[in-house]
């Protein structure tokens, strides 16, 4: 959001911060005396328990209908300067409410830590010595060793036990570990709508790509490669080192030849780091995620959205939907024509033409919290339905990809710097990152009225029924609420969509609303965000022409221009293939040129159009 939009909102909005002091209870920021309360409080349960319930509330929290979080988020969100107490807000978690029950759960791991005894198991992985000065000196490094459980490491608890929750409720049939892959990744394109990478772009988090359902192609693989961690499945950023090989044979001669190419893979800025990280990345030319299982490197292109397709790798299903089965490294290095299969035409290549086995490095992922003594310890304890993996050791997985014939591995260093990078962030740009979180966490009311509920919507309300028992009930947090039992898989009213309906009030209502302009705004945002998401639970669910009403009409044409423009189409086109209609599918898939990820559409539609034909009965 732009500093001028920004400054209006705040301009406009002067009213409402009054209104909730008083609507919310006078809820304060907890710092200084508060925060000291929270630290002093004696743990609930003794042993394991206190963990277990700890872990429990930080996954269940979208269950407790507490407004305090939209209030901590609209006091950061309107704050002239930092708040002065004794702890002042981390930059890192400024965007993030910390609300009693997150806090009381951080406290809790804390303590049962502190009562564990020490362990000689743990060890800062070798891999770590390779790591620019800059980057490890955040304290999230520093700390590692440290039996210590911070809000940053609740968060990213959180977030583990996210992915683990995705990577279970989208299994559906598939047994073996290539489909349940496929399927990942399938779940991955379609859940997060890709976003231009721009170079002063504020990076993410695997936890707000996932909540925001957007983010750029590499946060695409970011969280592809830690939805597979939790199948226990390795998977990397592969790259190609333009040192190795003969002239002509590494990316650098080539680039030059696919300038302007719209199917490059993952950006370069993926392993370029802004934290004046002195490595030489730049000889390291992001290519695709490769992802092993047994001795084969399976590749996958996070920014076309498609597998990279092995030989006759391009079908159709029974329903007519494309079915690709990716290539191996081996199988692409043995045949550099399985590449020419991406070419858009002549004039658009995929931008890598052949690949030197010898020039491929893994770039392995290890955010800070993956390589923690406490998060060791954790999962330690964890067993079903808990259990998630929650650590992971670089040095173990590089000797994995060197069997598989990949003998270079480094560190990805996009955790790293995506952590150093919002560190160094100022007060103003950490309050601007709240503006995708506020329509996540705001509340809604709903009158109740003789045990029935009426909605709070002015057209709606009847006042000849007033007379009755009624009270107002509150809902706190809807969108995020539905947002996260979407990942569990609870799709119901009782579930996700609830939660969207409640986050859905009719525009006209909204008109009419005495509302102040920036609480209609926050619920324009929502809206827009629960019919979109409403498409893609229609879809996860098989049920395509709810998806194709929910995406067309209360999406695409409701607000054309609007947010999800670009995912909106794509989704569509994805539910019309499934529908056995790929004129309609083709025809979306080639007016989507607004999306980074236009040259994966435009070889849907491609290849669509010829398995089509292919189909036809001859003299048709």
């Amino acid at each position: 959001m732009n500093t001028k939009r920004y400054r209006l909102l705040i301009a406009i909005s002067i009213l409402l911060v009054l209104l909730l002091a008083g609507f919310w209870s006078c809820h304060r920021s907890k710092t200084g005396e508060e925060s000291r309360e929270i630290r002093d409080l004696p743990a609930i349960e003794e042993g394991d328990d206190a963990l277990f319930n700890a872990i429990d509330n930080l996954n269940g929290m979208e269950e407790f209908n507490s407004t305090d979080a939209i209030s901590e988020i609209l006091a950061r969100f309107f704050a002239e300067k930092p708040p002065k107490g004794d702890e002042p807000i981390d930059p890192v978690l400024a965007a993030w409410p910390q609300p009693d029950t997150f806090r009381q759960a951080v406290y809790q791991v804390r303590q049962w830590l502190r009562a564990q005894p020490p362990t000689t198991d743990w060890k800062l992985d070798p891999m770590m010595a390779a790591l620019p000065k800059s980057l490890s000196e955040l304290p999230q490094i520093k700390n590692l060793g440290k039996m210590d459980f911070t809000p940053f490491d609740g968060f990213a608890l959180q977030e583990t036990a996210w992915l683990r929750d995705v990577s279970s409720s989208t299994r559906g049939d598939a047994v073996e570990a290539l489909d349940r892959v496929r399927d990942l990744f399938d779940w991955t394109v379609r859940n997060i709508q890709l976003d231009p990478d721009r170079p002063n772009r504020i990076p993410q988090f695997p936890r707000e790509t996932l909540l925001f359902g957007r983010g750029t192609a590499t946060e695409r693989a970011w969280v592809f490669i830690l939805l597979l961690r939790q199948l226990d499945i390795d998977a990397a950023v592969l790259a190609i080192d333009q040192r190795q090989g003969e002239r002509g044979e590494g990316r650098g001669e080539r680039e030059e030849k696919a300038k302007g190419n719209v199917a490059k893979g993952v950006r370069d800025s993926a392993v370029r780091p802004r934290s004046g990280a002195s490595r030489d990345t730049a000889v390291l030319h992001p290519w695709c995620i490769g992802v092993l299982i047994g001795k084969k490197v399976y590749l996958f292109d996070p920014l076309l959205g498609l597998p990279i397709p092995g030989p006759d790798g391009v079908t159709l299903d029974e329903s007519g939907q494309l079915a690709i089965r990716p290539a191996t490294l081996a199988e692409v290095a043995a045949d550099p024509k399985l590449l020419r299969r991406l070419d858009i035409d002549a004039s658009q290549p995929y931008g890598v033409s052949a690949v030197n086995p010898r020039q491929v490095v893994a770039l392995l992922e290890a955010s800070p919290p993956y390589l923690s003594q406490p998060m060791m310890l954790i999962e330690s304890r964890l067993l079903h339905p808990r259990k998630m993996f929650l650590t992971t050791s670089p040095s173990a997985a590089a000797e994995r990809w060197k069997a598989a014939h990949v003998a270079t591995s480094h560190l990805w260093l996009q955790p790293f710097d995506t952590l150093w990078r919002r560190s160094h962030l100022d007060w103003r740009a950490s309050a601007l990152l709240l503006r995708d979180v506020l329509p996540l966490f705001w509340v809604y009311q709903e009158q109740t009225v003789g045990g029935g509920k009426t909605s709070m919507d002015p057209l709606e309300y009847d006042e000849t029924k007033q007379a009755k028992a009624s009270q107002v009930l509150t809902h706190a947090a809807a969108l995020y609420k539905g947002r996260v039992l979407y990942f569990k898989g609870r799709f119901g009213e009782e579930g996700a969509a609830g939660c969207y309906r409640t986050a859905r009030p009719s525009y006209q209502s909204l008109r009419l609303s005495s509302e102040s302009d920036l609480e209609k705004q926050v619920k324009v945002w929502a809206r827009q965000d629960a019919s979109y998401w409403f498409g893609l639970m229609a879809y996860q669910r098989g049920r395509y022409r709810s998806a194709i009403d929910w995406l067309q009409a209360k999406t695409i044409e409701t607000d054309p221009d609007g947010p999800w423009s670009t995912g909106a189409r794509y989704n569509l086109a994805r539910a019309y293939e499934a529908s056995n209609k790929p004129e309609l599918a083709m025809l979306l898939y080639n007016s989507n040129a607004s999306s980074p990820g236009y040259a994966g559409d435009l070889l849907r539609a491609k290849w669509l159009k010829e398995l089509g034909e292919k189909r036809k009965p001859a003299g048709e």
